[in-house]
């Protein structure tokens, strides 16, 4: 039987070219699709807690829980008409400042989990009503039924219409993990 013998320079052109072939294909192979999804929702206060710091004209500490609907903007109605509980913790000055929070999306068998944080801003005016607004970030914690090993992330934008509720236009992306 005869072998063949290869020269050192094609060797190390192989083995380099299966050193990219991994380093750039893999990541493809493992890619999953992410879906595109985004909605809207309207949240009033449950429960509220404050707690005055004192150090500070206004500043608080606040743990609120609220719950609501959402409308789905996208076309796959990802959680449209699901039931919102959102829990959130502030510290804010005259009501700006940092939140970060939780919110549960439930329809049906299915429920997603998020983490969020966003910065608060409110404007407050001679006269007239408190303008507070707020814009941030989430990221899928966890999910059941259909949306078990969800992951992804997105941004969203809210503003409060009353003292005690608010909405929230939110869009991102998941996959399922498989």
């Amino acid at each position: 039987m005869k072998t063949r013998k290869f020269s050192p320079l094609f060797v190390s052109l192989l083995g380099a070219g299966m050193i990219l072939l991994l380093i750039l294909g893999a990541p493809n192979l493992f890619a999953q699709d992410k879906t595109a999804v985004g909605g809207k929702l309207t949240c009033n206060f449950v429960d509220q807690k404050q707690f005055a710091v004192d150090n500070i004209q206004g500043h608080a500490l606040s743990l609120t829980q609220s719950a609501g609907n959402n409308i789905s903007a996208k076309a796959d109605s990802f959680m449209d008409g699901a039931t919102v509980t959102n829990y959130s913790v502030g510290d804010l000055v005259k009501g700006t400042g940092y939140q970060f929070g939780y919110v549960m999306f439930t329809k049906d068998a299915d429920t997603t989990w998020a983490k969020w944080d966003h910065e608060t801003t409110t404007a407050i005016p001679a006269e007239g009503q408190p303008q507070t607004t707020f814009k941030g970030n989430f990221t899928y914690i966890a999910g059941t039924g259909q949306y078990k090993n969800i992951e992804g992330s997105g941004q969203y934008t809210g503003a409060f219409t009353s003292p005690t509720s608010y909405t929230v236009e939110w869009e991102g992306k998941y996959s399922i993990k498989k």
